[in-house]
């Protein structure tokens, strides 16, 4: 099973915007005091008739740093009502917003900070606030409207490496790759140093084919970032391709630790372990990428191969039979549950499946040998003849393509 490539998109800071930010001396005693006792403090603060628009934010802050996003949007729907006129108060609630999974409200915030600004004649914060409405689209899955904000952002406000990085984003999803590498690399040359970027450059180029590029940059970002949990499940994707399988259990093991939710690691860990003859494990494995992804075909038939491997064949039918069911016609599947039926003692459920990965695969010459030899066990000499003869030409076919390779 492929799975998409996952670009890094991380909401960028809100002091950014427009020089707007949080007020440092606030910031500063919330981290000082701690922020359980910071957050108690405040919303009672809040509530005084001399409670000013920093207050608001300080209070927004330190709920966000204790997880409590939900309460940190109340607090800043509150902080608007009051100070209507506070942009950077509107600006804190569309971000929140997005931080709290609710982009279309966010995309309203955001439409409305670009005529407030637009009508203070604030050019670069109506750019900022484009930007920002090109995050939420992004969000919705509207990528050719993050696209236009993205580009009315550079209009407005100059470049900027987020402004770019957006337009990436957009015309990643949108399969433009060859203008989102380069739109990733005018982000990268503003900001050189972000891994977010070069993570993102690194799977336009791997979608357009060009691993050595990808895994030059993958590489990198692993070295100067050992935290990036994605770098290293995609940089371990690439080695498991290689055959490098050790190395890439390497990095699949410390992306596991830092991130075990990452779709696809248990897959590619399982196929990694099954490379090294670790069959047990890497079943486990399996196992586990099959509990989010049951009808993943390829990873049945993987799972079903390793159970062969550990001579447990009744086992084996279990994901082979389920592989079967979704893709009747898959060939590897096919002659594996062949294989594994053949081992139970189901003779005439062998043959089935054995003929069937036959008339899915012309070129396999395995499940010919399979049937030659029940077919003689069974005394149907003419029969077991001719796939004898199939298995020998098909073999010596694939005998000679493999002195062809280079």
């Amino acid at each position: 099973m492929s799975h998409r490539f996952a670009l890094w998109f991380v909401l960028s800071g809100v002091a950014t915007l427009n020089g707007l930010g949080f007020p440092g001396p606030l910031l500063g005693e919330a981290a000082r005091e701690g922020q359980a006792s910071a957050v108690e403090r405040l919303r009672s603060e809040i509530g005084q008739p001399s409670a000013t628009w920093e207050t608001f934010v300080a209070l927004a802050s330190a709920l966000e740093q204790t997880g409590n996003q939900a309460e940190a949007t109340r607090t800043l729907e509150q902080g608007v009502r009051r100070f209507p006129e506070n942009l950077t108060l509107w600006t804190r609630l569309g971000r929140s917003l997005l931080q709290e999974h609710r982009p279309p409200e966010a995309a309203d915030v955001f439409r409305f900070l670009v005529g407030e600004f637009r009508r203070r004649g604030d050019a670069a914060g109506e750019g900022w606030a484009w930007y920002q409405l090109g995050q939420a689209e992004y969000s919705r899955g509207l990528p050719m409207e993050s696209l236009a904000a993205a580009r009315k952002a550079l209009e407005l406000a100059g470049q900027q490496a987020d402004f770019y990085h957006l337009q990436g984003l957009a015309l990643y999803q949108l399969r433009q790759d060859s203008d989102a590498e380069s739109a990733f690399r005018q982000a990268l040359s503003l900001a050189p140093q972000d891994v977010r970027l070069q993570f993102n450059l690194a799977l336009v180029l791997l979608r357009r084919r060009d691993m050595a590029a990808a895994e030059e940059i993958l590489s990198q970002v692993t070295r100067s970032a050992p935290d990036f949990a994605e770098a290293a499940f995609y940089l371990g994707r690439i080695y498991n391709n290689q055959h490098r399988n050790r190395q890439a259990l390497e990095l699949f093991q410390r992306a596991e630790q830092l991130n075990p939710a990452l779709d696809g690691l248990y897959l590619q860990k399982g196929l990694a372990l099954k490379a090294l003859g670790r069959d047990g494990e890497a079943a486990e494995s399996l196992s586990r990428h099959l509990q989010q992804h049951p009808d993943d075909v390829s990873a049945l038939i993987s799972l079903g191969d390793c159970h062969l491997r550990q001579a447990d064949a009744a086992q084996a039918t279990i994901p082979l039979k389920r592989a079967v069911e979704l893709e009747p016609d898959r060939a590897a599947a096919r002659f594996l549950l062949g294989r594994a039926l053949l081992e139970t003692g189901d003779e005439d459920g062998a043959v089935r499946n054995l003929e069937a990965a036959v008339a899915a695969s012309l070129d396999s010459e395995e499940p010919h040998f399979l049937l030659a030899r029940i077919y003689r066990r069974r005394g149907d000499l003419e029969q077991a003849n001719r796939h004898l003869e199939l298995y020998r030409q098909k073999k010596g076919l694939s005998e000679f393509r493999a002195t062809q390779q280079p």
